[in-house]
């Protein structure tokens, strides 16, 4: 039993072609069973009707045609070979292309970071700038009032000794404090509180 090549149906004789070597029934082969045995050494030339369409009548000529045909699976066999490679690298492409994207992600993290940073920087910044102004307007306030203040108080201490041993002149002239015990005795400067103790 066997499968024809043409209508797929087991058939228990038929001939076989001599070119691609599948079996046919007779029905298929366009030849009948009386008509095949008839052929003698012919039945081991016959070809089935695919391959008398596609070969070229004279059976000399199937070698060449095979020849060609091995010359092109070589080629093929080639072009696969060379293809290989070109897999690795649709594969490497893949990679470098989801390292990437990953990176663009990070980059556009890091870009959302450093403008949210960026904020605070500025923020901060204009806070400093606040306090510093503050600070430069008690300083000034400081160094404007401290002395006068300080002055006041030394005045008034210097004053109330003054009194209290009995001189008749305390007064401030050119930011410095001055007293004279009498109207012919010396001036006596008050620089610091040691000047003051002094007062007698």
């Amino acid at each position: 039993m066997f499968t024809c090549a043409s209508c797929r149906e087991q058939h228990t004789d038929g001939p076989p072609c001599s070119v691609c070597k599948l079996p046919y029934d007779f029905s298929c082969s366009g030849v009948t069973e009386v008509g095949f045995r008839k052929l003698g050494e012919r039945k081991n030339t016959w070809r089935c009707p695919r391959c008398k369409s596609c070969l070229s009548p004279s059976p000399a000529s199937s070698s060449p045609q095979t020849s060609q045909l091995d010359r092109m699976q070589e080629q093929l066999n080639n072009i696969a070979l060379q293809l290989k490679p070109l897999a690795r690298l649709i594969e490497d492409v893949k990679y470098i292309r989801e390292e990437l994207n990953s990176l663009k992600d990070s980059q556009e993290m890091l870009h959302h970071l450093f403008n949210s940073l960026s904020g605070k920087m500025d923020n901060l910044e204009s806070r400093v700038s606040k306090v510093e102004k503050k600070l430069l307007r008690m300083c000034l306030f400081c160094k404007l009032m401290l002395p006068k203040c300080i002055k006041s108080w030394k005045f008034g201490i210097a004053k109330t000794l003054a009194k209290e041993r009995n001189f008749k002149y305390i007064w401030v002239k050119h930011s410095k404090i001055m007293g004279r015990k009498s109207d012919t005795s010396p001036i006596f400067f008050i620089r610091n509180e040691k000047d003051l103790l002094k007062i007698d």
